[in-house]
């Protein structure tokens, strides 16, 4: 009879096994493994919408409950995604090769003059504060939407201001806790890179996983078409931007900008449903009325 001490160093040894030489079942077992996170996600949340979440009245889907427990199961959802992903980026090699080509890649771009002009503001802080709160355009961008809905959607400006300090908090949660926990050193620390050493020694301590400015851009302009549609496709495109751009001054790795882009659209979601639910806690809509 194997004893149990036997057996637990045996599932170790399995699990242990390096990866290019491993066996189909821990190839799949890793796999799912990786995207686990997204799949129980979305399962439960399945399971809310179809039993809690909404019923059948006249041929329409009507909302009839609170949406909290998606909030929960989202912010769930990106705490351990990204402890999950966190482990297997520093940890499989096939993910370290990704990231060391296209990091080098687009960092070994030719730096021409015009390119950096054309990425500074949004590579280096220009005014003469917020430097360690948040990069310097997202303060321009930031006031400038706060302007137009004030113009255009005067109604809603109140709750396009609560949604920015709502999303600017929970942000800066997240990176506390990644800067704690999930700390990943540079891409400059290890790979051959063409970064200057000022911004070498100003970013050595700062995490790289994920990108905080990709996560925020991505934030920002899903925030913003919620309140302004027409801008949704430009939001896109400019977070795609200011992935390139991180790539290409070379201070974070491919899947730091990944991971940036998709924890910033769950929480852009998060935050439009704390305000519908704020709204519907001060009966300021109708619970039917909620999308």
């Amino acid at each position: 009879m194997v004893s149990q001490k036997g057996g637990i160093t045996g599932i170790l040894l399995l699990f242990s096994i390096p990866f290019p030489k491993a066996i189909a079942f821990t190839i799949i077992f890793r796999l799912a493994t990786l995207i686990f996170p997204v799949i129980l996600g979305t399962i439960l949340l399945l399971i809310f919408y179809g039993k809690q979440y909404f019923s059948r009245e006249k041929n329409k889907l009507i909302q009839k409950q609170h949406s909290w427990h998606i909030i929960f199961i989202l912010l769930f959802i990106i705490v351990v995604g990204s402890c999950l992903t966190y482990f297997y980026v520093i940890n499989f090699p096939w993910i370290k090769q990704f990231d060391a080509f296209f990091y080098g890649l687009i960092n070994g771009l030719p730096h021409t003059k015009l390119m950096e002009n054309v990425i500074y503001p949004f590579h280096r802080n220009f005014l003469p504060f917020g430097a360690g709160f948040l990069p310097s355009y997202f303060y321009i961008w930031i006031l400038t939407f706060l302007i137009f809905v004030y113009i255009k959607k005067r109604s809603e400006f109140k709750w396009a201001v609560l949604s920015i300090i709502i999303a600017t908090f929970i942000g800066i949660i997240l990176y506390k806790f990644s800067q704690n926990f999930l700390f990943r050193e540079r891409p400059f620390t290890l790979l051959p890179n063409n970064v200057d050493e000022a911004t070498k020694k100003g970013l050595m301590h700062w995490p790289s996983f994920p990108s905080g400015h990709v996560r925020d851009t991505m934030l920002y302009s899903l925030l913003i078409a919620h309140y302004f549609p027409e801008t949704l496709y430009f939001g896109i495109f400019f977070t795609l931007f200011i992935a390139f751009c991180r790539l290409f001054e070379g201070v974070h790795y491919p899947t730091d900008v990944l991971a940036g882009i998709i924890i910033g659209y769950l929480l852009s979601k998060v935050t439009v449903l704390i305000i519908k639910e704020i709204q519907l806690l001060f009966k300021i809509i109708p619970n039917d009325q909620i999308k």
